[in-house]
């Protein structure tokens, strides 16, 4: 009789931790929307159950749970944790259950059910030693492979490695506080890893130099990026980093650069363009022509600079920011003369989502004060003017999560 080995729980485990470590509940597939229809992250999840109180005031299947607000733990998120949202009882059209019953059935069995699909059962895609260790793992559970799926699928399989394995993973999230599952936490004092060299697979070397400042040493990288020529504009990949004294990296400002090709470049040539790039910047060059219509409404008239990211390390200098920028802008200037604006996603790196259905008051207020700070900035320092005397500065809000791949599709096909 066929059984959940040891081998298939450990391996379960270990995908159910990778994927609950990256909140991915669920796998997306490129320009294909998803059969799942509940939330589609766990921030989503708890986003929807501190909305609760407040949904109750205005839906009556909810009725009876206003008397949590101004609560903890739906309040007070940087103090709050999710063990504690977990524990609490709510009222579900007039029926008390615990929020931990809520996390388990739309939660953890649909991310369970992602592993089992995607990374357990996925042997047809796997070749040579790897797919057949993947056969051995199946066979442990006493099923050839061709039947295996159809039987690990069945509820009583999902149910019992439910059982098994939600204490332990519910377990290590329980003391996380739930303001960390909106923000992005730092790795090694940084919001992304831009710590290696920009891919050349991706294009053709335009130039790398250093410029000595009085913080330390910029390394300006610009990169031309791969599309099929000849084209209406020109996509450049380029980055600027600061490193102190001691060869640390301090400071990082980079992001993407686009020249016509001649005086002029339609919108929908533009859009085509930045397609062959990536998703990202389809998103990012849609969210400007949508954001500036009168400005850009018959398309590209001049070289425009796109920064993405833009960040710091918490020891570095102040203004070491603001040195890589305008220094990486300055090089910039130097090798596309016709560069004579700056387009700056107002969307401070610290945030995970920007589109989070039900979103707490306390991360929107954040979010708006980190916004306010960053233009504050801009407009104090004014890093465009290095570009020029008649030099633009555009900020955009690219509202959309850059991996939807059907979303960029959506993007495209609307040009």
């Amino acid at each position: 009789m066929p059984q959940l080995s040891t081998a298939l729980i450990d391996d379960v485990h270990s995908h159910l931790i990778e994927r609950w470590q990256h909140d991915a509940i669920y796998q997306r597939y490129t320009n294909a929307p998803t059969e799942y229809n509940g939330p589609s992250t766990i921030r989503q999840f708890v986003a929807d159950m501190l909305a609760l109180p407040s949904l109750a005031l205005r839906d009556f299947r909810f009725a009876g749970n206003e008397k949590l607000l101004g609560r903890p733990p739906f309040c007070q998120l940087d103090r709050s944790r999710f063990g504690e949202l977990l524990a609490t009882t709510v009222l579900m059209e007039g029926s008390p259950t615990t929020i931990d019953t809520l996390a388990l059935l739309h939660v953890f069995i649909p991310s369970l059910r992602t592993v089992l699909e995607t990374d357990i059962c996925s042997y047809p895609a796997r070749k040579g030693a790897e797919q057949r260790a993947r056969f051995d793992l199946l066979a442990s559970c006493g099923l050839p492979h061709e039947e295996f799926f159809k039987w690990i699928m069945l509820p009583a399989q999902v149910q019992a490695l439910a059982d098994l394995l939600w204490p332990e993973i519910r377990a290590r999230h329980a003391q996380r506080l739930l303001i960390d599952f909106f923000t992005t936490n730092r790795v090694d004092g940084w919001y992304e890893d831009s710590d290696h060299p920009i891919a050349p697979g991706q294009g053709c070397t335009v130039r790398i130099s250093t410029v000595g400042t009085a913080l330390g040493t910029v390394t300006v990288e610009l990169q031309r990026s791969r599309v099929e020529t000849p084209a209406a504009v020109y996509p450049h990949m380029w980055r600027a980093t600061l490193r102190d004294s001691n060869n640390e990296r301090i400071a990082v400002a980079s992001g993407m650069a686009y020249v016509p090709a001649g005086q002029f470049c339609d919108p929908s040539a533009f859009l085509s363009t930045a397609d062959e790039v990536s998703d990202v910047d389809i998103m990012r060059v849609r969210a400007l022509l949508d954001q500036f219509p009168t400005r850009f409404e018959h398309g590209l008239d001049t070289g425009i600079a796109f920064l993405c990211n833009w960040e710091r390390t918490p020891a570095a200098p102040k203004g070491a920011g603001m040195e890589a920028l305008q220094t990486g802008l300055t090089a910039l200037k130097q090798s596309m003369r016709k560069v004579t604006a700056l387009a700056v996603d107002l969307r401070p790196a610290q945030f995970e989502d920007w589109d989070l259905a039900n979103e707490p008051a306390e991360i929107v207020a954040a979010k708006q004060e980190a916004r306010e700070k960053l233009q504050a900035l801009l407009d104090t320092a004014r890093p465009e003017s290095v570009l020029g005397k008649c030099a633009e500065r555009f900020h955009i809000l690219q509202r959309h999560d850059p991996r939807d791949a059907q979303h960029a599709l959506s993007l495209l096909a609307e040009s």
